[in-house]
């Protein structure tokens, strides 16, 4: 997240369907036409490779 009164701007965000039906949200990092006018775009998503053991321990 950019700070308070920071020059950097946030990436666009675009809404993703992946083949089994899961939606989730991936930052726009470019976007480019091709010669017959169709739009790509490169996206950005960060996927966790562990889990945080805090995160699901019992709270007890």
């Amino acid at each position: 997240m950019d700070e308070p009164g920071s020059t950097a701007r946030a990436a666009p965000v675009a809404e993703v369907t992946l083949p089994g039906g899961q939606h989730l949200r991936a930052a726009v990092t470019r976007r480019r036409r091709d010669r017959s006018g169709t739009w790509w775009h490169d996206l950005e998503r960060e996927i966790p490779d562990r889990e945080d053991a805090a995160a699901t321990a019992p709270d007890w």
